[in-house]
């Protein structure tokens, strides 16, 4: 089974969490770690490193972060050296409800993490729906 991380700012990696399990159920290899005000970059980094080893030697998993190019972002990519030998994982940016739920639900069809994250690039645009309200002043 391929794992999920949520590395976010703030509480929103708890908040996305708990929505997604009132949607889907209890989830089992998911764990989330939150970059607040009063962290300092080093503890964030060490939490999330100690999150991502703790799937496991030879785990695969998905870690989600808020925004590319962001705090969460920088420290995932930054601990890959260190724990690529022991596990298999990337970072996928943007995460949202949607994309939350279709990986939760869809990750034991996939062996291959690359496979695996392709669908969720390729599901993500039809996530974000624009509601057009002209029928409303049709009348």
């Amino acid at each position: 089974m391929i794992g999920i991380l949520v590395a976010t700012h703030g509480k929103f990696a708890e908040g996305i969490l708990s929505a997604a399990k009132m949607i889907v159920g209890q989830q089992s290899q998911v764990s989330f770690v939150e970059f607040a005000e009063t962290d300092s970059i080093d503890g964030f980094k060490d939490r999330v490193y100690q999150s991502l080893k703790s799937f496991g030697k030879g785990a695969k998993v998905l870690a989600f972060c808020d925004m590319f190019g962001a705090s969460p972002y920088n420290v995932l990519v930054q601990n890959y050296p260190q724990l690529n030998k022991d596990i298999e994982y990337q970072v996928f940016c943007g995460v949202n409800l949607p994309i939350l739920i279709e990986a939760l639900l869809s990750r034991n069809q996939y062996q291959s993490l690359d496979d695996f994250t392709k669908h969720l690039q390729q599901m993500a645009a039809e996530t974000i729906k624009i509601q057009n309200f002209d029928f409303y002043k049709k009348g």
